[in-house]
């Protein structure tokens, strides 16, 4: 597949990490032609983000000694998302220099949407609705925390959503959806839009609620959805076991993602 088509998904994924870091106080973003980093001003890995965009060594070698670097000195766990065309010896070296692990392996994936139909959504006690005020931003947070359990990390997440939601405005590009069925939220999904195309992001179900087709309906709404918003293209990362339902979809291969992230005795 061309990496240009792959660079579209690099590119929303680098739009959607720094969104909200450019408007809040305490966040900070550092985005050049060698790599971006992002800092949500919280320890938490899922918002701590840094994107390689070169393999040259001496801008690689600077991302880590002053980057990577500060994250460590201030013990906030870090993910680094590396696509494949951008993986070398030199970053393997610093990766395990500063300590930072495989954690998982996705796959980027692309849709044309000009060239698929878009299906009428089958018929579901499910329903969606996009965030509108703080507190639904706080119910969002906790579908996408239960995946974390009692960890650290379920906590930073209702956090920072908190803090997003002060910014809240119709027309961003981020749009945030919960699934409702018998009153309860059950699922979630994100979708971001760029000047290219629509990333889709955060489809979750609680635990007590997967099984009954809730995820996969988010999914086709959210395809609707950046057809309605005008877009030509979708873009989003798949874990290797959730492959299939976006093949199915139309979406193909464009690429490999590997995050890292911090060992966790090195924050001690």
């Amino acid at each position: 597949m061309d990496q240009s088509i792959n660079a579209i998904v690099r590119r929303n994924f680098i739009a959607k990490a720094t969104y909200f870091a450019r408007l809040l106080p305490g966040m900070h973003v550092d985005d050049i032609e060698a790599y971006t980093v992002v800092d949500c001003g919280l320890p938490s890995d899922t918002f701590n983000v840094i994107i390689p965009k070169t393999t040259k060594l001496t801008s690689l070698a600077d991302l880590f000694e002053n980057r990577v670097s500060e994250f460590s000195r201030k013990r906030f766990p870090l993910a680094l998302w590396c696509w494949d065309e951008l993986f070398n010896p030199e970053l393997a070296t610093l990766l395990h220099h500063y300590d930072l692990v495989r954690d998982e392996t996705n796959v980027a994936m692309w849709l044309n949407l000009d060239a698929r139909p878009i299906k009428p959504l089958k018929n579901s006690q499910l329903l969606i609705r996009s965030l509108q005020s703080p507190e639904e931003y706080d119910q969002f947070a906790d579908v996408i925390a239960e995946l974390f359990g009692d960890s650290p990390e379920a906590d930073q997440i209702r956090q920072y959503y908190q803090l997003i939601s002060r910014v809240h405005v119709p027309t961003q590009p981020m749009h945030f959806y919960l699934g409702v069925y018998e009153g309860k939220i059950v699922t979630t999904g994100t979708l971001f839009l760029d000047d290219e195309s629509a990333g889709i992001y955060d489809i979750a179900t609680r635990p007590d609620w997967r099984g009954h087709g809730f995820g996969s309906h988010m999914f086709d709404y959210l395809l609707g959805e950046a057809h309605r918003q005008s877009a030509r293209q979708v873009v989003l990362q798949a874990s290797t076991d959730g492959l299939g339902i976006y093949k199915r979809a139309g979406f193909v291969e464009v690429g490999t993602v590997q995050v890292f992230g911090t060992v966790a005795e090195t924050l001690r």
